[in-house]
């Protein structure tokens, strides 16, 4: 019994998260350590089917520091899992492969439900998490995950194929975005979410919403000019300010994004696709506010490997 530490590294379609923690017997996570790095493989998946051989190399290095990190902070677990990308991914074996020659660890490539779930799993272990009716979406690079929970109990989940990095390869926004093309984008993400039942039929669930570009839109709410983890989580994002910035986003250019958003300028490219999707989920739900969480999935990761 007594404080586990492990290490959780999560390999999204924009990001890899790296995440050292202490486990407690209660299930709650203290945070030792976190890492975020981009990796490229969305980019590739959605433009080529697969990741490119440059790709898997770059990633592997980045594998590797994270692991010997993870060592030699005495993690007694190091877990590995993918998300949408690699789902997709025609030569994901190829990778899971290759990371178990080099580190004997097997990389979890995980279908949208365990995703969902795991989540769901990670924001449980926030200080003070929502213990009324909610629906969480996580929104990726590649896919949205959507959770409905009433009385801490998950009901229903779904993965949707559609995630910033996704948009942002669907759509190559001009710099700064064209008229046309950003209304394009905002057709296809409303079309997109009218099709999901699981929102709609969910409007009085508090909502609370997870990934990078929630995240990112916390921090900046917070106006601090930089990142905490321990800041952003339990932020309160009210519809109108998500609505004035993604105006704002769409009139300046990749650099100046990149300026505003300094504590994670590989976000900028793509943060006009994510914030479009957290606002018409928002609205298609009359939700005039939601709740950000830092906890995802690599929370969900270490929680169930100490239960």
């Amino acid at each position: 019994m007594g404080i586990h530490r492990g290490a959780a590294i999560d390999i999204g379609s924009n990001t890899t998260l790296y995440l050292l923690g202490d486990v407690e017997v209660n299930g709650s996570i203290s945070i030792t350590e976190e890492e975020t790095i981009s990796n490229d493989i969305g980019g590739d998946v959605f433009r080529h089917g697969f990741v490119t051989k440059d790709v898997i190399e770059q990633n592997l290095r980045i594998i590797k520091s994270l692991i010997a990190k993870a060592e030699s902070d005495g993690a007694e677990k190091i877990l590995i899992a993918g998300t949408s990308a690699l789902r997709q991914a025609a030569n994901k074996f190829e990778f899971i492969g290759k990371i178990r020659d080099e580190f004997n660890l097997e990389l979890m490539v995980v279908d949208g439900a365990e995703e969902a779930r795991l989540s769901y799993e990670g924001y449980r272990t926030s200080e003070n998490p929502i213990k009324d009716d909610l629906t969480l979406f996580d929104i990726g690079g590649g896919s949205t995950e959507i959770i409905r929970v009433q009385k801490g109990v998950v009901q229903e989940s779904k993965s949707v194929d559609i995630g910033a990095v996704r948009l942002h390869r669907l759509f190559i926004l001009k710099d700064p975005p064209d008229e046309n093309t950003f209304k394009r984008m905002k057709q296809y993400v409303e079309n997109t979410i009218l099709k999901q039942d699981i929102i709609l039929e969910n409007r009085r669930d508090h909502s609370i919403f997870s990934g990078g570009t929630a995240t990112c839109l916390a921090a900046l709410r917070l106006g601090t000019g930089g990142y905490s983890s321990d800041a952003v989580e339990g932020v309160e994002l009210d519809r109108s300010w998500i609505e004035k910035t993604l105006t704002e986003f769409r009139k300046i250019d990749l650099k100046t994004r990149k300026k505003i958003l300094h504590f994670d300028p590989d976000r900028a490219d793509i943060i006009i696709g994510g914030t479009m999707l957290i606002l018409k989920i928002m609205q298609s739900i009359g939700a005039k506010n939601c709740i950000v969480t830092h906890r995802g999935l690599r929370f969900g990761l270490l929680a169930s490997a100490f239960k």
